[in-house]
């Protein structure tokens, strides 16, 4: 036989219940070979027929060798639980700190005080009609939970950047300019960008026109006129929406440090969990990110709920065969291509009229990404503990 090798070793620790839970994927299937699981105090002996694979786990926890159960061997998976440590339970510390144990760090810009040019992340042609840009306000759009007249409270004109509420006065810019009532459209002024975590606002009097080409399938949708990369979305006809992977201002995206777009969703969704954005005090944290399909024009949604905002996940290293400890968040997803069924569509009605939802718009390309990060997370867990009405148990590393 095939020398089997491990596709995958993760072991969730909960040290409140003291227990760990272990996920076991091989590259094959273990078909009808002689399974063997011995758990010693400080290690994890696997033995299929004359194979033997160790794990040792004395740099973490130790474990209560009489406690082995739920053990499953099915496919390519072997999984089982376990309680850690043998002392006998005699005392917990209650803290009062209401903290998701992630700590919060703003995205910081690109974009400093000079001129810039801005282009397509593909290519690099020039998107703007002057070969340099200097731009007078960079504006943070407000959240899907923030209401508009709050952000209109930030002062909106004479220094750099400015979104900071310690600004705020009675002498600040038109609401009007800014923001149209009736089509609940910002509107960007020549030399401004508003952005917002996967995306960014720019004055369609700033851009050249003819650099950019509507798709026929979907006309409100614009690729790059030189290499067909999507690039944007009509915004009414002041100005267009960009999708933060697709520009960059002289050479560099627009957050410093994030290039990659898995990276930015993941930045994003810690920041939102932080104690900064007061989410902890949410029993229920669930979240939409949406999509526009380019070839129909239809919208696409991955709805995600927090089972755990900070999992201890230890992961083995396959190359060094030592396990590692990896801080995670534990998500149930539900990937919504389009609605199939009047259930999809009550379920994504009922996520979207839920206070506690918050609401995210990315690229199609993005959403494929995430989809796929999230689809491989998952491929780690067996089938019977990876499903439940229809969504998906995954994880998503936290950076």
């Amino acid at each position: 036989m095939e020398k089997l090798k491990i596709a995958n070793f993760v072991i969730e620790i909960r040290k409140n219940l003291r227990s760990g839970n272990v996920f076991i994927k091989f590259n094959e299937k273990l078909g009808s070979v002689t399974t063997k699981v011995l758990l010693k105090s400080n290690e994890i002996v696997i033995k299929i027929d004359d194979e033997e694979y160790t794990i040792e786990t004395a740099d973490y926890f130790h474990i209560n060798v009489q406690s082995f159960y739920n053990l499953l061997v099915k496919d390519h998976f072997i999984s089982f639980r376990f309680i850690t440590d043998e002392n006998q339970f005699n005392s917990e510390l209650i803290t009062t700190n209401l903290g998701s144990g992630i700590n919060y760090e703003k995205l910081k810009l690109s974009i400093s005080n000079e001129d810039v040019k801005v282009t397509c992340s593909n290519c690099d042609s020039l998107l703007t009609i002057e070969k340099d840009v200097n731009f007078k306000r960079i504006l943070e759009l407000p959240s899907s939970s923030m209401a508009i007249s709050d952000w209109f409270c930030h002062l909106h004109d004479g220094d750099k950047i400015f979104n900071n509420p310690e600004h705020c006065n009675n002498n600040h810019v038109n609401d009007k300019e800014c923001f149209n009532e009736e089509t609940q459209v910002f509107k960007p002024k020549i030399n401004d960008i508003f952005y917002g975590p996967f995306h960014l606002l720019l004055s369609s009097q700033l851009l050249e026109m003819n650099r950019l080409r509507p798709k026929k399938t979907v006309p409100s949708l614009m690729h790059c006129k030189r290499c067909l990369q999507l690039m944007c979305k009509r915004s009414g006809n002041s100005c267009l929406t960009f999708w933060w992977e697709n520009v960059k201002f002289n050479g560099k995206y627009l957050y410093n440090g994030i290039s990659s777009p898995i990276d930015l969703v993941k930045k994003v969704i810690s920041n939102h969990l932080s104690c900064d954005s007061l989410s902890f005090l949410s029993p229920i944290i669930k979240i939409i990110f949406e999509s526009v399909n380019p070839s129909t024009g239809q919208k696409m949604h991955i709805l995600l709920q927090i089972m755990d905002k900070n999992l201890k996940l230890l992961k083995l290293n396959l190359e060094s065969f030592k396990i590692m400890e990896v801080k995670t968040i534990k998500v149930m997803y539900l990937n919504l291509n389009h609605l199939n069924s009047d259930d999809d569509e009550r379920t994504l009605k009922y996520w979207q009229k839920d206070i506690n939802t918050m609401t995210f718009e990315f690229s199609f390309k993005m959403f494929h990404l995430f989809t796929e990060y999230l689809d491989e997370q998952s491929s780690t867990i067996p089938e019977m503990y990876r499903f439940n009405n229809s969504f998906q148990l995954s994880y998503i590393e936290i950076v």
